[in-house]
């Protein structure tokens, strides 16, 4: 049994390293399963029936390394004509046609993601071959619940810390981190299928399944108490999952659940066993509960699948122009900065659901192929859970529902991408696929043959090379991120990418370190060095044609230190085409060429606008600080609404009245009427202006923007009409016509009245019920008798008491002030229609 130990332990290390995401992870894990390969290399393979036929077998093979294969251009623009176009629009070097071509678009993703597949069914064969030992299913268990406490403590960890580094060690840079994982979906994901299975272990020792059992378990191995401390742990990881919001992962958790019921509906009688799976649910019950306030906000949320559906849809789009050989493995993210028609400058790694980027990935063929073994493996294993009989009925159970939950959860996430995930599915099926060959293996197993005893040697040493590798290249790199000077920085990049050719990141770091060597040398020195750091970048893109960042720093190094201007410009374009929706890239190309070469930096920017038009601000002051050229400004505008708008906006900012009224002129009838208006009004455009209004004024704005442009005119007359229809047609209107109070005829003492007020004003504060019949006196005087500056303090106290302006207009008309007439008739429209 310990032969097992050192790859299981790998299991229980893959989710606390990052979920194995990085080198580092994937070095220790791969370290330990190769280890594992090698001690039980005279074991593995002594007795296992084939799963699959000698020939679906090497088709499945077939399906995944085929596209690695450089073939013929000719036969691989049969099988694939778009892989074919892809290559002639962005060949490695300018005019450059390859006579050899793989069908994968990212030979250098499909490259990591078969290693990491490799780890995977090398997790899934070990536990095959662990079933048929008879304590390791509980051992198995027992490692994964052990990672479940670990996980949930973490999880706990990283909540008292603030949520600023995992462990303390990584930093959490997207907010988005649970336990150990970077995301809290996959987070989720892996506890809720670790409690699933671990909950087999429960009923194992509380309530064993003895009618599913080959043979009857002893008293001695049951346990209430170790049952009701395995309950509590999954207590913990369930509370720290259902904290996490996911709500993929929660479905998957009641899916899971609902595959338990089943089974204990199918293969239990037992009272006390259906007792103690109601306790067990009323215990989940009341934790999702407590934990529930992310989850329940989250599933608030209607639109978020939407959005992925969005990324579905368009993932199947991208299948059907690989429909025979598919991408290839490991190369979505290219395909779809590529072919994707919205989301922009956003990157997605992934199709956000397992099953569309198998299609994606593999072909319609290549899907169909894969679907066709996974359902006769799934056939097996169900046919086994719901009458057959083996020697740990409850972990194989536990199994089947963990796994039902991992496919539910596959349909909404990318959860097989992720190397800890992945492994603990592959390990349980491995589980399963054991136990329900146990019953027919013979009692006396004997030992492997040579030739299989070869393979496993060579199986363990390949994986322990390729871990050793990954662990060196990731060391290397760790140093050259630490070097002194820029020399030993791209020395140690390049150690790095000798031991992990494939490995883009490494070339895009070259890039950046050999541009500070090459900025401290004089000109002859980096034309004579600059060859050799291309053809080293261009060997990255051999690997990832289609990486837009490397192809992006290879144009940047050229346009700084090449003397082959076309060929770098070329190149600039070639990353623009590469990421059409990405419109930061010709927006930063637009800068440097804007004052080196303006037209071509105007034809990026063209580009920039064209695919976010939101740029086209920025585009214009860009272009106007390089070159006062008015004529340039209209060739990087759309004729559209909105970027005529920008364009008006822009040119009366910078001084050009003439050409923003330019600008506006093509919105009429396109645009409202009012802010057309509003926008020739603000140039002093006063004529214009008035010809945009409708001559049936509906709204109460344009009318008030009507009055504005008469004064502004001159046209008092006609704006103290249109005021006073706006006004007087209000029922406010009409009340600040109606007097407060009658006034005396007597005219002394109405002029008493306007005295008094004066010393009420001089006193203090004055209350609007004292005001109203001293304005009112001073109203019914004649119109050369009234203090119009009693009746303007009285307006300012009280701006509410809309009678004290009315009462000004109607002096300033009497006195046939027609200008402050007009103004105060603006005043007064403007407060009745905001009532």
């Amino acid at each position: 049994m310990w032969q097992h130990y050192t790859w299981l332990a790998g299991v229980l290390l893959s989710p606390l390293l990052l979920g194995a995401l990085t080198p580092w992870g994937q070095a220790v894990v791969g370290c330990l399963f190769g280890a594992g390969a090698l001690i039980l290399a005279n074991k593995w393979g002594a007795y296992n029936r084939p799963l699959l036929s000698p020939l679906l077998r090497w088709l499945v093979v077939g399906v995944i390394l085929l596209p690695l294969i450089p073939l013929p251009a000719t036969i691989t623009a049969w099988l694939s004509p778009e892989r074919a176009a892809l290559a002639n629009s962005f060949p490695i070097e300018m005019d450059a046609h390859p006579s050899w071509l793989t069908l994968a678009i990212s030979p250098a993703g499909l490259v990591q993601r078969v290693w990491e597949l490799c780890l995977v069914f090398t997790a899934f064969s070990l536990a095959r071959l662990g079933a048929q030992n008879p304590g390791f299913p509980r051992t198995l268990a027992h490692f994964i619940l052990a990672a479940v406490l670990l996980l949930t403590a973490s999880d706990l960890w990283l909540r008292l810390s603030g949520g600023k580094a995992l462990l303390g060690i990584w930093p959490n840079r997207w907010e988005y981190a649970a336990g150990t994982f970077p995301n809290r979906n996959h987070f989720a994901n892996w506890i809720f299928v670790a409690c699933l299975f671990s909950l087999g272990m429960f009923y194992r020792y509380y309530r064993p399944f003895h009618a599913a059992r080959e043979h009857h378990l002893p008293h001695e191995e049951r346990s209430v108490s170790a049952g009701w401390f395995v309950l509590l742990i999954l207590g913990g990881g369930l509370a720290a999952a259902i904290a996490t919001g996911s709500r993929a992962g929660f479905a998957a958790w009641l899916s899971g659940l609902a595959v338990w019921l089943g089974l204990l509906a199918k293969r239990s009688r037992s009272r006390s066993r259906w007792i103690s799976m109601l306790t067990v649910l009323l215990v989940f019950a009341g934790i999702g509960f407590l934990m529930s306030n992310l989850l329940v906000e989250r599933l608030a949320r209607s639109n978020d699948f939407a959005f992925k559906a969005g990324i579905w849809m368009q993932s199947l789009k991208i299948a059907l122009k690989f429909p025979v050989s598919g991408i290839g493995m490991g190369g979505f993210a290219a395909a779809f900065n590529h072919y994707k028609t919205h989301t922009g400058d956003k990157t997605f790694w992934h199709a956000e659901n397992e099953f569309v980027e198998l299609v994606v990935e593999t072909g319609f063929l290549g899907s169909l192929l894969i679907g066709l073994v996974l359902y006769l493996a799934a056939r097996s294993i169900i046919r086994m859970a719901w009458r057959g009989k083996t020697s740990e009925p409850e972990l194989y159970f536990g199994a089947v529902a963990a796994l039902a939950a991992f496919a539910v959860h596959a349909c909404f996430e990318f959860v097989f991408r992720i190397p800890a995930n992945a492994i603990l599915a592959g390990t349980l099926a491995g589980l399963a696929v054991g136990l329900r060959e146990q019953p027919q293996q013979p009692e006396v197993i004997g030992p492997v043959t040579r030739r299989q005893f070869l393979l496993n040697l060579g199986w363990g040493a390949f994986l322990l090379l390729m871990a050793i590798l990954q662990g060196a290249g990731a060391w290397q790199l760790a140093l050259a991120s630490s070097a002194p000077s820029p020399n030993e920085k791209s020395a140690g990049i390049r150690n790095a990418m000798t031991l992990q050719p494939w490995v883009s990141g490494n070339y895009i770091a070259l890039a950046r370190a050999e541009a500070d060597i090459l900025a401290t040398m004089n000109r002859q020195q980096q034309i004579a060095r600059l060859p050799e750091i291309r053809r080293h970048l261009n060997a990255g893109l051999e690997w990832n044609p289609l990486d837009w960042e490397l192809r992006l720093e290879r144009a940047w190094l050229d346009l700084a230190f090449s003397t082959n201007l076309v060929q770098a410009r070329h190149e600039a374009w070639e990353t623009v085409r590469l990421n059409p929706l990405n419109a930061q890239i010709p927006l930063r190309f637009a800068r440097h060429f804007i004052r080196r070469d303006p037209v071509t930096g105007a034809a990026f920017l063209k580009a920039a606008i064209q695919t976010d038009p939101s740029l086209l601000r920025t585009a214009l002051e860009m272009a106007w600080q390089a070159e006062r050229d008015p004529r340039l400004l209209w060739s990087l505008t759309p004729d559209t609404p909105e970027a005529l708008l920008t364009l008006s906006d822009f040119a009366a900012q910078a001084g050009l009245a003439d050409m923003a009224a330019q600008a506006l002129a093509p919105l009429a009838g396109r645009i409202n009427e009012v802010e057309l208006a509003h926008k020739f009004l603000s140039l002093g455009r006063l004529e214009q202006a008035l010809a945009c209004l409708p001559k049936q004024l509906a709204s109460s704005e344009a009318r008030l923007l009507q009055i504005e442009i008469y004064i502004k005119l001159k046209k008092y007359q006609d704006a103290i009409h249109i005021a006073e229809l706006v006004f007087r047609g209000s029922p406010f209107g009409r009340r600040m016509i109606t007097p407060f109070s009658n006034a005396p005829d007597n005219p002394a003492e109405n002029l008493q009245a306007a005295e008094s007020l004066r010393k009420l004003l001089r006193q203090g504060p004055l209350t609007l019920e004292t005001a109203r019949p001293h304005a009112e006196q001073i109203f019914a005087l004649p119109p050369k008798q009234r203090d119009l500056s009693l009746l303007n303090e009285l307006a300012d106290r009280f701006p509410a008491e809309h009678r004290f302006l009315w009462m000004i207009f109607q002096t300033q008309s009497e006195l046939e002030q027609t200008a402050a007439a007009a103004d105060t008739a603006l005043k007064l429209a403007r407060r009745v229609t905001s009532l």
